[in-house]
């Protein structure tokens, strides 16, 4: 598992734990469920956020290939396909 996986599962075992002490302390039963599910929500979005912003070196199309990356113009794309057909890749 990638460190930015292993990070964003941390960060939900977090939250669950969080979550768990609120309703044993019984906070959560004097909350509205919409207002509890609208905090985890945003939980998790931060949590996706900083996972993403630590996870390393980003690529760039430079880094990931010319050949992926490269646009086409109207005329090259039918022989894009029919190389990518005969290539087996579609």
């Amino acid at each position: 598992m990638k460190w930015t996986g292993m990070y964003l599962l941390g960060y939900v075992i977090l939250i669950g734990g969080i979550l768990a002490a609120l309703w044993k302390m019984g906070i959560l039963a004097r909350i509205d469920t919409a207002w509890t599910l609208i905090g985890v929500v945003i939980a998790i979005g931060i949590g996706i956020m900083l996972a993403v912003t630590s996870s390393g070196n980003k690529e760039t199309s430079k880094s990931i290939g010319s050949e992926r990356c490269r646009r086409f113009d109207a005329r090259d794309w039918r022989a894009e396909l029919t190389r990518l057909i005969i290539k087996g890749v579609i």
